[in-house]
């Protein structure tokens, strides 16, 4: 899949996505293992959704940076989030979207688009 012109300057757009092999490419670079994306960062990340790890990225996360959305792809399906990052999120009043990998990272551009403050967190 490709996107459309990138007229974020100076942030995280994602360029293009492909499930089979999978990668993400931003900014020219193709990442091929989880990633966590944030207005002023870009790291790939050694974890999988809903374990115990994760929880502690995002709590870090919290904790670190400001914004008002996580967003987080699942994989190449949706899956729920689990209750205590819903209560984690709720607690720190931060709106919290999951969906497919696929779906979030349409979704993340056009966040960026809108000036919105988000984190991604891009699971293959």
């Amino acid at each position: 899949m490709k996107f459309i012109k990138d007229t974020c300057q100076n942030q995280h757009s994602i360029q293009k996505y492909q499930q089979e092999p999978y990668f993400i490419q931003i900014k020219n670079i193709q990442y091929t293992s989880p990633l966590l994306i944030t207005q002023d960062n870009l790291k790939p990340i050694s974890t999988h959704y809903n374990d115990s790890e994760f929880l502690k990225i995002i709590d870090q996360l919290i904790h670190q940076n400001t914004f008002e959305i996580l967003l987080i792809g699942t994989g190449s399906k949706y899956l729920p989030p689990h209750s205590e990052l819903l209560l984690l999120c709720n607690r720190h009043k931060i709106g919290l979207e999951t969906m497919s990998t696929h779906a979030a990272c349409r979704t993340h551009n056009i966040l960026l688009q809108d000036k919105r403050t988000l984190a991604t967190i891009l699971i293959p």
